[in-house]
C-alpha cells in the first residue's frame, strides 16, 4: 500500500488535504516511488491520490469505494482553528460525527469492507485510509501514523 503523496493543505494539515493537488515535493516523492511500486495499481478517487499513483505507473484502475474519511464541515479547516472540545471528542470517541461527516468508527469499517473483495494488489489511498487499513480497531485509528509517499506492507 502507498500512501499518497504530500499536498500544500498536508503540509499545513488541514482536514481533506487528499482532495487537493500534489505540492512540488509531493510531485517529486510519488514519482520516485516508480522505482519501488511494481504492477497494476488501485487508486482511491481523490486527486492527490490519483496523482499520486500515474506517477508511479499508468496501470491505475480508481476504485471509489476507498475515498477517504468524510470530514463533513471541517473539509479545508485546520484543527486549531475548531473548539478543542470537539477535535478532543473527535479524538476520543470513534462513533462521533459531531463535524457532520462519518465516524472514524464507520470510516474503519467501510474501508475494511472495500478490500476484503481485493486479491492481493498494490494499493494507493489517501493517509486516512492507510491508517483505517493498519489499526487494531477504530478506537487505535489515531495511534497509527503513516507518512506522505511511503509504502507499507498490508495484510488483507
Amino acid at each position: 500500500m502507498v500512501v499518497a503523496a504530500r499536498t500544500a493543505p498536508n503540509r499545513t494539515v488541514r482536514f481533506g488535504g487528499e482532495h487537493d493537488p500534489l505540492d512540488e515535493r509531493g510531485l517529486r516523492d510519488a514519482t520516485a516511488l516508480g522505482a519501488t511500486v511494481d504492477g497494476p495499481l488501485i487508486s482511491g478517487p481523490e486527486l492527490s491520490v490519483v496523482q499520486t499513483a500515474r506517477a508511479v505507473t499508468t496501470d491505475v484502475s480508481v476504485n471509489h469505494e476507498l475515498c477517504s474519511l468524510d470530514v463533513g464541515r471541517w473539509r479545508g479547516v485546520t484543527p486549531q482553528d475548531l473548539p478543542a472540545a470537539q477535535v478532543g471528542a473527535w479524538l476520543a470517541d470513534p462513533d462521533w460525527i459531531g463535524h457532520g461527516g462519518e465516524s472514524v468508527a464507520s470510516f474503519v469499517e467501510r474501508i475494511r469492507r472495500a478490500t476484503e473483495s481485493l486479491n492481493p494488489m498494490n494499493l494507493v489511498v489517501a493517509k486516512p485510509v492507510a491508517q483505517a487499513l493498519l489499526c487494531v480497531d477504530a478506537a487505535g485509528f489515531f495511534a497509527v501514523d503513516v507518512r506522505p509517499a511511503t509504502v507499507y506492507d498490508v495484510g488483507l
